[in-house]
């Protein structure tokens, strides 16, 4: 029983800060791409 509660709350848990993550994770995603793009854009010139 305590287990299944920890369990929903859990859940609980991610379904509030999962959001948070992915938009994290999207922004350092969109960093890198950019300071790459930009390297290769300065290497070729």
């Amino acid at each position: 029983m305590f287990c299944l509660k920890y369990q929903s709350e859990l859940i609980f848990t991610v379904k509030i800060h999962f959001p948070k993550i992915r938009f994290l994770i999207f922004t350092l995603f969109r960093e890198a791409f950019l300071s790459a793009v930009f390297i290769l854009d300065t290497t070729i010139r």
